[in-house]
Formats: structure tokens, C-alpha cells, sequence
């Protein structure tokens, strides 16, 4: 009798064991400054953020520095539009922490909060992905021309309205919002963790000077620490994952083991 319940409970553990099991996913808080958006989560992560805004009306100006990041067709800088380009550095590896590893089904959804701190007028944000041969963009020396301050961004001409690929959806901005505001890049940032993009471009319809509509965030060189800040609700590491299956899997198993012993027991006792 011991040598059939083992072998019954080898082979409920097999079967159990590739059966799909409800698992709690993570809700990983990625930080690049001090700020946390007032996110809370499993997990805080630090990541490195690239941030810079690039100015058609200043083509070979580098704003990626000391700058607020923007985006519009007006600003105090120049008169647009603007683009916002942003990538993130030492986020999808699973050697350290809690990072994503590289397959987007790994992302069930994805916030990016950014620290409004002015604009004009409601327009809306669309969120697109920078191409993937662009990823080595240079922050301190991007322009609207170039990537690094030499080399033109993918697409003809070097415009980086070209180097965009897909529409990963959009977000409606208003001068009358102030501080954190969150934008959905869950799409964006699957296709980013599988290579498919390079890194987030956020554009909008303006065109010139009358275009109004004009967005602009704390950057990560702001003193305020409120860059941009990543709520990911993601699978868990695949260790812990698959300990929390097996694990699920053998009480599950024991459970109706002890269910058939009761049942052997009450027949034997008729």
C-alpha cells in the first residue's frame, strides 16, 4: 500500500505541477531619483534614466543637460515642437534585484509617473517607441539632428519624428494638473524589454508657435529628485515563481492524499 500511495502522489505531483496555478505577481516601484511618486509596492528598485528634449527649433542644441524635459509646440526655450526621449538603463536583467528580464509577457501592466511642473493649454501625448538602433543615444550631446551630437538619429534626413515606430498608445495632459501624473506604457515597455524599441519618445500634434498645447516635467537633473518613476506589475523572478507552483502544487497533493487515506480508512472500518 505505501509503494501505490508514493507512486499515486508522484504522479498527482506531475500532473498538478504543469497545471495553471493563480501566482501573484510583483509590484516592482522603479526609482531613478528620491522621489516615489507615493507608489508603493513588493519591491523598490533603483534604474539609470536618459531624459532630454529635442527642440526643432534648435536642431543642434543639446537640451539633455541641466533642462526640465518637455514636450509641445511652446516653451521657454523654443518655439516647438518638442520631443521627449527617454530610455532605461539597467532595467531588464534579472542579475540584480527585481529587474524585468526580457520577455514583455513578463509585464501584465506598466505606469510611468512624471512630475508635471507646468504647461499650457490640454493637448495629448502620444506614446511612441524610439527605434532600436537608436538605444546608444547620448543624453548630455542629443539633438533634434543627432543622437550623440555627430551621428543622425535612424530615419532619412535625421529627424527623429522618422526614427519613431508604432503607437503605444497616449495620455491627455492639461495645464491645470500639477505634480505626479501617471501615463500607461505598458505596450511600450514590452516591445523595450524584448529589443523591439529603443527607448520612449512622448510627441504631441504641435507643430509651431501657434500650436499651443505644451507639457514639461521635473528631468532627472532637476534638484527636486522627482524624476520619472516606473510602476511595473510584473510575474515574479522565474525561481520564485516556479518555487511558489511547486510549492502550491505538493499541498495541493498532500491534501487529496489525505482526503484518499480518510476514504481507504472509513471503508476499511465498515
Amino acid at each position: 500500500m505505501y509503494i501505490v500511495r508514493t507512486c499515486w502522489r508522484i504522479v498527482l505531483l506531475a500532473l498538478f505541477g504543469i497545471t495553471p496555478f493563480v501566482v501573484s505577481a510583483d509590484i516592482v516601484i522603479y526609482t531613478s531619483g528620491t522621489g516615489n511618486a507615493g507608489q508603493t509596492g513588493e519591491f523598490t528598485q533603483s534604474y539609470t534614466l536618459r531624459d532630454a528634449t529635442l527642440t526643432f527649433r534648435s536642431p543642434t542644441v543639446a537640451w539633455g543637460g541641466g533642462h526640465d524635459v518637455q514636450v509641445g509646440g511652446i516653451d521657454t526655450f523654443s518655439i516647438g515642437p518638442d520631443n521627449m526621449v527617454l530610455s532605461f538603463d539597467d532595467l531588464f536583467s534579472g542579475e540584480q534585484g527585481r529587474k524585468i528580464g526580457n520577455d514583455g509577457n513578463n509585464i501584465n501592466s506598466a505606469n510611468l509617473f512624471m512630475f508635471q511642473n507646468g504647461g499650457v493649454g490640454s493637448g495629448t501625448l502620444t506614446v511612441s517607441g524610439l527605434s532600436a538602433g537608436a538605444s546608444d543615444w547620448n543624453e548630455a550631446t542629443a539633438t533634434w539632428n543627432t543622437k550623440d551630437g555627430t551621428t543622425g538619429w535612424d530615419g532619412a534626413g535625421g529627424d527623429i519624428d522618422t526614427a519613431l515606430s508604432g503607437n503605444y498608445g497616449s495620455y491627455n495632459f492639461s495645464d491645470t494638473d500639477s505634480g505626479w501624473v501617471s501615463i500607461d506604457i505598458t505596450d511600450a515597455l514590452k516591445a523595450y524589454a524584448e529589443g523591439t524599441i529603443g527607448g520612449i519618445v512622448l510627441t504631441t500634434d504641435a507643430q509651431d508657435f501657434f500650436d499651443i498645447p505644451f507639457f514639461s516635467a521635473d528631468s532627472k537633473d532637476n534638484p527636486s529628485g522627482n524624476s520619472a518613476v516606473l510602476r511595473v506589475d510584473q510575474i515574479p523572478e522565474p525561481a520564485v515563481a516556479s518555487f511558489m507552483l511547486i510549492g502550491s502544487a505538493y499541498m495541493l497533493v498532500n491534501r487529496r492524499m489525505r482526503q484518499r487515506i480518510e476514504a481507504e480508512n472509513q471503508t476499511a472500518s465498515l
